[in-house]
């Protein structure tokens, strides 16, 4: 039998529909390895051969070697292997750190809400994307061709890949602000320089450390929520919370939305909750990556 591919979600192997010049499969070993094969299919999916071997071109991260890749190929992947997304923007795939490949394609739902609340603005919007990463989520709101985007991660490395990936999906030219700092640092500057924001989006890691501080979302998520509603407009359109920690269950998610949203109780709008699922295919299980608490406002 062949089974659905599932691998541990540290190692960020969760790639759904792959796109390239080419045709191509990547599959990977549950909680074992994560293996980009340069074996093209035309169809991309995730799953893995029962009893499949090694191939000398395959690329694999090991967790018990901190994700470490392996393989001839380990340097050669680039924005030749990219992920098209159904919300109008592409990701380049690459070997990152900890088995990381450049996209969290779990995120597929809240990269099409996104820009479908972006289009439902009746006016241009200005949107905050916290622990951006390789940029999903901006370009997501980038691509609605209605919204000027302020993108954050403590990464250089993580702000460039995005800035790349707004040049490989056309929206280089959409506005938009590539900010390499710290996530509190900024939101409690911004406070203090009376910066608005229609829309916030983030996906907090459990644990991540900058150049000058920790980040511990046990510890800091509560007050960034407390700031980040001094920073939400009195006419917003969205907050997108979500989380890969199962120490954060979707209630706790729930309550620091109502706090980011407390400033817009006379805005009518529906709040959504939900897991983040890579959906298998051919019969397989789903596989929860993390939840989302989500408002916006009217009926997006």
């Amino acid at each position: 039998d062949e089974e659905a591919l599932i691998a541990r979600p540290r190692l960020g192997a969760r790639l759904g529909h792959l796109s390239q010049p080419a045709s191509g499969w990547l599959g990977c070993a549950m909680g074992l390895e994560t293996r980009l094969v340069q074996r093209w299919l035309l169809h991309c999916g995730i799953r893995r051969a029962a009893g499949a071997g090694r191939d000398e071109d395959d690329l694999v991260a090991r967790p018990e070697a901190d994700g470490a890749w392996e393989g001839a190929r380990a340097n050669q992947l680039g924005e030749q292997w990219y992920m098209a997304s159904e919300a109008g923007f592409s990701l380049g795939l690459w070997p990152g750190q900890n088995g990381q490949v450049g996209a969290f394609p779990e995120q597929g739902t809240n990269w099409r809400w996104l820009r479908s609340a972006c289009e439902a603005s009746p006016r241009r919007i200005r949107v905050l994307n916290l622990f951006g990463y390789t940029g999903g989520s901006s370009l997501a709101c980038l691509a609605s061709r209605n919204a000027d985007v302020t993108h954050l991660d403590g990464a250089r490395a993580a702000v460039s890949r995005a800035r790349s990936n707004a040049e490989l999906s056309g929206l280089s030219g959409e506005p938009v602000r590539w900010i390499v700092d710290d996530a509190l640092t900024y939101v409690r500057r911004a406070a203090r320089r009376g910066e608005r924001y229609d829309g916030i989006v983030l996906d907090p890691p459990a644990f991540g450390r900058g150049a000058k501080r920790e980040w511990r979302i046990d510890r800091d998520l509560p007050l960034l929520s407390g700031l980040l509603a001094e920073v939400l407009s009195d006419d917003p359109s969205f907050v997108l919370l979500s989380a890969h920690d199962p120490r954060w269950p979707v209630a706790a998610l729930d309550g620091q939305l109502r706090e980011i949203t407390r400033g817009a109780s006379a805005v009518r709008g529906r709040c959504e909750r939900g897991e983040m699922l890579l959906r298998a295919r051919g019969g397989g299980r789903d596989l929860p990556m993390g939840v989302y608490s989500r408002w916006a406002a009217g009926t997006v």
